[in-house]
C-alpha cells in the first residue's frame, strides 16, 4: 500500500489530454493526408477546381499504393515469432512451453491479422498502436488476452515522452466518440451527470460558442455526430512503500512473511513506488477510476514507428511513414502526366492559324466544324490557314515525367526491380542485386516491428516481481493445449504455488497408490508454475514464412548438389506444390522395399548366376525367371556344341568341281 494516497484530479487530466492533442495537431493533419494519398486522393480541391475551370484533365497515377502493398507483402512473407532463450540447461523445456503458451494466446487474440493492419498504418503515416489488455467474458466465465489495433488518430501520449517503449511517459491513453444513450447503459450510476453533460451541449449552448476546440478540431463534443469524447486515461502515481529486503527478494505488505517480520520486531525499509492508475471520463464527468488491474507496472499501450528519432520539431515532421517523403514526387508525376495529356489533346484537335478576311458567319462555321471529321468548309478567296503546334513540347514533358519517376524510386528506397521483377535486358543476378538494395533500405522498418512485438511479449510475461498477463491470469490449476515446434499438439499441466518453474509428480490412483506403466515404472507428469518462468525474449523470423522456407530449400539443394547425403523427403518438406504428400508416400514405399544387390558385371553375362541375372534384368523392366535363363543357357550350350562338331563351311563349287 502506498504511504501517500492521492486523489484523481480530473481537471489536470483534461488539460493533459488537450496538451497532447494540441502537440500533435499538425502531425495528425499530415497523417490524414498520407492516408488520402495512399487511397488515391492526391489533388488539392483548389487545384482540381482550377483544372476543371480551364478544361484540363487532372490525372492520378498512384505509385504509392504498390509501394505500400510491396512492403506489407514482404512483412507477411517474413512473419516473425517470439522465441525464448533458456538461461540454464534446465530451462530448455520451460522455454519450449512458454513459446507454446505464447502462440496460444497470440492466436486467440487474432494477433497476426492485427499486426498486419498496424504494419500498414506505420508505413503510411509513421505510427501504429497496439492495446494489450485482458477481458473477462461473464457468459463463458473465462477471460482472454486482447491485442487490439488502435487507430493512429485515437491514441495519445505525453508530449515530453522520448523513449519508444513509453517508459518515460507520465500518461498515455485512448479515446472514442460515444453517444449519451450508450454511456448511460454502460454507466447507469452516472446517468444524471451524463444527462447534464448532454444539456450542456444543446443547440443554445452551441450557438453561444461553448464547444471547445483544438486547432479547429472538436475537443469534447462533436456536433456533426452529436457524440462526446470518452477518454481512457492511464497515468503514473508516485509514492513510497514499506518492504523487507531478503535473499529471496523484496517482501512487501501483500506477502504473508511481511507480518511475521513485523511481529518479531524487524523494521521495514521505505522505497520509491510507482503505480499505474487509470480513469475514464467524458469532459467533467468521471465515469470510473482506480488502480491498474495489471501487475506488470506498465502502460497497456505499445507503439510501433516507421521513422522516428524522438526529437521534437516545430512542424511535427515525425513520426513519418514511407508516404511522407514521396508525396511531392507523386504530385509532380500527376501534374506532368496531366500536362502531357493536355498536350496530346491539343495535338489531336489541331491548332491552325487563319489569315485573310473572315466575317462572323465564317468564323462560327470554322469554330464549329474545323475539328469535325469529314466536314467541308467553303472558304472565300484569300482565306487560308497554317498548322501550328502547342506551346508545350511533349518531349520536355516526357523528360520531366521520367525524372519524377526516378525521384520517386530514389526517395522511397524501393527499386523498380522490386516492384516489377524485371527491367529491360537485365540478367537475373543484376535484378537480385538491385532488389537487395530495397531490402537494405527498408531493414530498419522491419527491425522496428520486431521491437514492438518484443514489447508486447514482455507485457504478456512481465519480469521478476512484476508478472505479465499470462502468469497473472492464466496461472491456474488446469491443463492447457499448446503447439510444439514440430507442429505436434501436447497438453501441459499448470499448477500455481510450486515456487519453482517445473516439478515432476507421480500420478496416483483413487487409493493414493502410484500408477505404473507396462514395465512397472511409476507414471509421472510434469507440473508448471507460470509465475516462476525465467528466460530471455527475442524476436526471430518464423521458419514457416515463405521467404525463409525458400531460402532453406535453396541451401539444401546446394548442399545435395555438393555431394551431401540429404534425404529427399526432407527436401520435399520445404517445397510447396500440389500432391506433395502423395509423392512423399511413394518415395517412402520405395525405400521400404528390400534393397537390390549391387551387381558389378565384369566379363560376359554368361558368368553371372541365373538368380542374380534375373534380378538385374527386373531392374531394367525385363521379367525372366532364373529357370528360363538356365533353359536358354542349356539350349544355347547344346547348339554351340553341334556347331563345333559340324564340318567347316566351304565356298560353293560349280558343276565342274572348280571354285
Amino acid at each position: 500500500m502506498n504511504i501517500e494516497q492521492q486523489t484523481f484530479d480530473i481537471y489536470e487530466a483534461k488539460n493533459n489530454v488537450k496538451k497532447a492533442l494540441a502537440a500533435t495537431s499538425d502531425w495528425r493533419k499530415s497523417a490524414a493526408e498520407d492516408f488520402a494519398f495512399m487511397q488515391g486522393k492526391q489533388w488539392e480541391d483548389a487545384d482540381l477546381a482550377k483544372m476543371r475551370e480551364v478544361g484540363r484533365p487532372a490525372i492520378t497515377i498512384n505509385r504509392i499504393r504498390p509501394v505500400i502493398n510491396l512492403l506489407c507483402g514482404y512483412a507477411s512473407q517474413n512473419e516473425t515469432e517470439p522465441d525464448f532463450l533458456p538461461r540454464s540447461e534446465e530451462d530448455d523445456r520451460i522455454s519450449r512451453v512458454a513459446k507454446g503458451i505464447t502462440k496460444y494466446c497470440l492466436d486467440r487474440a487474432n494477433y497476426q491479422r492485427n499486426k498486419g493492419k498496424c504494419f500498414r498504418d506505420k508505413i503510411i503515416c509513421g505510427l501504429a498502436n497496439y492495446w494489450v489488455s485482458y477481458e473477462f467474458d461473464y457468459t463463458k466465465l473465462d477471460g482472454t488476452i486482447q491485442i487490439e489495433r488502435v487507430s493512429p488518430f485515437d491514441a495519445f501520449v505525453d508530449p515530453e515522452c522520448k523513449k519508444d517503449d513509453l517508459s518515460d511517459a507520465q500518461y498515455v491513453g485512448r479515446y472514442s466518440w460515444e453517444g449519451t444513450a450508450k454511456l448511460k447503459q454502460v454507466y447507469p450510476d452516472k446517468a444524471n451527470e451524463i444527462d447534464t453533460l448532454r444539456h450542456k451541449y444543446d443547440d443554445t449552448e452551441q450557438e453561444a460558442g461553448v464547444i471547445e476546440t483544438v486547432d479547429s478540431e472538436a475537443l469534447w463534443y462533436n456536433n456533426s455526430y452529436n457524440k462526446i469524447r470518452v477518454v481512457q486515461y492511464w497515468y503514473k502515481e508516485y509514492g513510497k512503500k514499506h518492504v523487507f529486503m531478503t535473499k529471496e527478494g523484496l517482501v512487501d505488505e501483500e506477502n504473508p512473511l511481511f507480518s511475521v517480520l513485523m511481529a518479531i520486531g524487524k523494521k521495514p525499509t521505505s522505497i520509491p513506488d510507482t503505480k499505474i492508475r487509470y480513469a475514464t471520463f467524458a469532459d467533467d464527468v468521471l465515469l470510473e477510476e482506480g488502480e491498474s488491474p495489471y501487475k506488470h507496472g506498465k502502460f497497456p499501450l505499445v507503439r510501433e514507428y516507421c521513422y522516428y528519432t524522438g526529437e521534437l520539431a516545430d512542424d511535427e515532421l515525425e513520426p513519418a511513414g514511407v508516404v511522407r517523403d514521396i508525396k511531392d514526387a507523386q504530385r509532380e508525376l500527376n501534374k506532368n502526366r496531366s500536362q502531357r495529356m493536355h498536350v496530346v489533346n491539343q495535338q489531336s484537335l489541331g491548332v491552325k492559324f487563319w489569315t485573310g478576311q473572315i466575317d462572323e458567319r465564317l468564323k462560327r462555321d470554322i469554330e464549329k466544324n474545323s475539328t469535325k471529321p469529314g466536314a467541308n468548309i467553303m472558304l472565300p478567296p484569300g482565306v487560308t490557314f497554317q498548322d501550328g503546334t502547342p506551346a508545350m513540347d511533349s518531349n520536355i514533358n516526357l523528360s520531366l515525367e521520367q525524372q519524377a519517376s526516378n525521384d520517386f524510386y530514389s526517395i522511397s528506397g524501393i527499386t523498380p526491380e522490386s516492384l516489377s521483377g524485371s527491367v529491360g535486358n537485365m540478367s537475373g543476378k543484376a535484378i537480385d542485386l538491385r532488389q537487395s538494395v530495397t531490402t537494405v533500405q527498408t531493414a530498419g522498418i522491419f527491425e522496428q516491428a520486431k521491437e514492438a512485438e518484443r514489447q508486447i511479449v514482455k507485457l504478456l510475461w512481465g519480469e521478476k516481481n512484476a508478472p505479465g498477463l499470462i502468469p497473472q491470469f492464466y496461472n491456474q490449476d488446469k491443463a492447457m493445449r499448446i503447439m510444439g515446434d514440430d507442429g505436434q499438439k501436447e497438453f501441459v499441466q499448470i499448477a500455481p504455488g510450486l515456487n519453482q518453474p517445473m516439478q515432476e509428480q507421480v500420478i496416483t490412483d483413487a487409493l493414493g497408490q502410484p500408477q505404473l506403466d507396462q514395465e512397472g515404472n511409476p507414471i509421472k507428469q510434469v507440473l508448471y508454475d507460470l509465475s516462476c518462468f525465467d528466460f530471455d525474449i527475442v524476436i526471430s523470423t518464423s521458419q514457416a514464412s515463405a521467404t525463409a522456407r525458400r531460402a532453406n530449400l535453396y541451401q539444401l539443394l546446394e548442399a545435395k548438389k555438393s555431394g551431401v547425403d540429404i534425404p529427399m523427403d526432407i527436401i520435399l518438406d520445404f517445397m510447396d506444390f500440389p500432391e506433395k504428400e502423395t509423392v512423399k508416400k511413394r518415395i517412402q514405399e520405395a525405400s521400404e522395399k528390400p534393397a537390390m544387390p549391387e551387381l558389378r558385371v565384369s566379363g560376359s553375362l554368361d558368368d553371372m548366376p541365373a538368380e542374380a541375372l534375373s534380378m538385374y534384368l527386373q531392374t531394367l523392366g525385363v521379367q525372366i525367371s532364373p529357370q528360363q535363363i538356365m533353359a536358354e543357357r542349356l539350349a544355347l550350350k547344346g547348339k554351340q556344341q553341334n556347331i563345333q562338331n559340324a564340318p567347316p563351311n566351304l565356298p560353293p563349287m560349280n558343276d565342274l568341281g572348280t571354285m
